[in-house]
């Protein structure tokens, strides 16, 4: 009986574990440079260092989670459940470097990077995500309103205390 408990126990660390990446981040890259060391088949025009700027520096081993909300979420709820948990959004120089490391996870859902944003001309929010189309592998960006379905993943960062 003992090892069979175990053994479920092991079963569910590594369940919980499948969705953490660990990371090398290059902040010093441009935006431009990601994107093609990523070798995307397509990236939205507006994804570029001119639009998106960040503010870390230099080299940085991070860990990426992918979160996964169990019902639809109002970005609100979203914002509001990772703030809770302590988890910051991962940025747009993140989840490119994210998607040329592991590029078989944008193929089973889109990822969505809340840490960098857009505001376009209409006045929009919107945020870098990694997701496919009919051609392939795509970066684009998608509006940061309305409602979250279950299938969207989020990328983030653990903030340790």
């Amino acid at each position: 009986m003992l090892i069979l408990q175990r053994m479920k126990n092991n079963l569910k660390n590594k369940l919980k574990q499948s969705n953490i990446f660990p990371l090398k981040v290059n902040y010093n890259q441009t935006i431009e440079s990601l994107v093609k060391s990523g070798k995307y088949d397509w990236s939205h025009i507006d994804i570029s260092s001119e639009l998106f700027s960040t503010k870390r520096k230099g080299i940085s081993n991070i860990t990426i989670e992918l979160i996964k909300f169990s019902s639809r979420k109002s970005t609100k709820q979203v914002l509001r459940e990772l703030n809770k948990n302590g988890l910051r959004p991962a940025d747009i120089k993140e989840i490119l470097t994210f998607g040329a490391t592991y590029p078989k996870e944008q193929v089973k859902y889109p990822i969505v990077a809340r840490g960098s944003m857009w505001v376009g001309s209409c006045g929009g929010h919107f945020v870098p995500c990694l997701r496919t189309g009919s051609k392939g592998r795509y970066v684009d960006l998608y509006w940061f309103g309305g409602i979250w379905d279950t299938y969207y993943r989020f990328a983030v960062i653990r903030e340790s205390k």
